[in-house]
C-alpha cells in the first residue's frame, strides 16, 4: 500500500473543501481503479454528491502530464483531479 495525496480542483472542491484527499492505494492501482475507488468514497462520504458524470469526465494528472486510464498511480506521490471546465 502507498499513501497518495490527491489534490482537488474546480467543482471537486465542493466535496473536498480542504482541496485534498489522502488515501492508501495498492501498488497496482491504475487511474481507472482509482476513479472507481473515488466514486465509492464520494457516494459514502459526500451526502450531497449526485453527479458521477463529473468524476467520469475528470482527468487525473501528475506534475508533468495528464494520466491515461491504464497508468499506475502508485508511481506518483501526488496527483491532481481536474474536472472539466467551461468558459472562454
Amino acid at each position: 500500500m502507498k499513501t497518495m495525496n490527491i489534490r482537488m480542483f474546480g467543482a471537486m472542491r465542493k466535496y473536498f473543501p480542504s482541496g485534498q484527499l489522502i488515501m492508501e492505494l495498492s501498488e497496482d492501482c491504475d487511474v481507472a481503479a482509482l476513479r472507481q475507488i473515488l466514486l465509492q468514497k464520494m457516494i459514502q462520504e459526500c451526502t450531497d454528491f449526485k453527479d458521477s458524470a463529473l468524476l467520469s469526465e475528470s482527468a487525473f494528472s501528475n506534475h508533468d502530464e495528464i494520466l491515461q486510464e491504464t497508468d499506475l498511480v502508485c508511481q506518483q506521490s501526488e496527483i491532481a483531479l481536474l474536472p472539466p471546465v467551461c468558459g472562454g
